[in-house]
């Protein structure tokens, strides 16, 4: 399942969420059909989320460390149209692992090094 989930992630999502948030870079008229792509993935990943509070089932596992930052780079596309739609169990997904931590620990931002600086 985790083999499956990142496949799909790191092509068909990638290449949407790329194209949706970046959509300077591409062709910008085709951004919403890029939205609407992403979204059809994260509709499934919603319906995943149905029955176990992560991809994988009771525990969170690899698919579900491996997709989370994608899904938070859609959702920083356009946080409030992302906490419009209709997806519940993601949304819930995603905040649990914004608030873990750990992730806070990672993404702790640091001054930016130069040569020269002292490496302590």
């Amino acid at each position: 399942l985790a083999d499956k989930l990142i496949n799909r992630n790191d092509g068909q999502f990638k290449h949407h969420l790329d194209r949706y948030k970046y959509a300077s870079r591409y062709e910008p008229e085709m951004a919403g059909h890029h939205r609407h792509e992403g979204l059809l993935i994260l509709q499934d990943l919603e319906q995943r989320l149905t029955k176990k509070p992560f991809l994988g089932g009771e525990k969170a596992f690899l698919g579900d460390i491996a997709l989370f930052p994608f899904v938070r780079q859609f959702r920083i596309a356009d946080p409030v149209d992302f906490d419009h739609q209709p997806l519940p169990r993601l949304q819930s997904w995603l905040n649990h692992f914004l608030q873990d931590a750990r992730f806070a620990r990672v993404m702790k931002k640091h001054p930016l090094y130069h040569e020269g600086d002292n490496d302590e």
